[in-house]
């Protein structure tokens, strides 16, 4: 459906402290701004964030990056601890799902994260991804999940109709080729 570059890729350390990874990411968005970015840093801080456990100037940055970064890792964990993440300004406007219809997958070799069609979709119909990674799950635990991490009540199909709803409809899912 779209391909994209991110805005900011960060290789965060496993092993290192939480303000030890916060200046990183304050380090690589300094270079977006000090590069003559300024278009890439203005569209990271466009994005909105739901996170609020931080204070100060990195509330804004950690928040956005929270609520909007993508595993960019490939297959094979790094041996040096580090993981990566992006932050994409358009994919980061879909919304989320429950029952999805497009699936994001990092490209490694063309550095871009591919929103992937997952079913039909009609002409008009919003895109969707699941922020969760198990849609199996029972429906109180996946609002319960979305909330805690995501800060929102789920409201998609799925979760309007009830859990016996969703089984069908994720046995249906599940058959959909990778």
């Amino acid at each position: 459906v779209i391909s994209e570059r991110p805005l900011v890729r960060w290789w965060q350390d496993d092993h290192g402290t939480a303000e030890q990874n916060l200046e990183k990411l304050h380090q690589q968005l300094s270079q977006l701004q000090n590069s003559g970015q300024h278009a890439l840093y203005a569209q990271y801080f466009s994005l909105s964030q739901n996170f609020y456990e931080y204070s100060g100037p990195a509330r804004t940055a950690i928040g956005i990056w929270m609520s909007n970064a993508f595993d960019t890792d490939s297959e094979e964990k790094r041996p040096d601890g580090l993981s990566s993440a992006g932050v994409f300004f358009y994919i980061s406007h879909v919304n989320h799902s429950c029952l999805p219809n497009c699936r994001a997958d990092w490209d490694e070799g063309a550095a871009k994260l591919v929103l992937r069609a997952v079913s039909d979709v009609a002409c008009g119909e919003e895109l969707t991804i699941s922020y969760i990674g198990v849609v199996n799950a029972p429906r109180r635990m996946r609002r319960n999940y979305l909330v805690k991490h995501f800060h929102f009540d789920c409201g998609c199909v799925l979760c309007e109709r009830g859990d016996d709803w969703g089984a069908r409809a994720i046995d249906v899912l599940s058959e959909v080729p990778v």
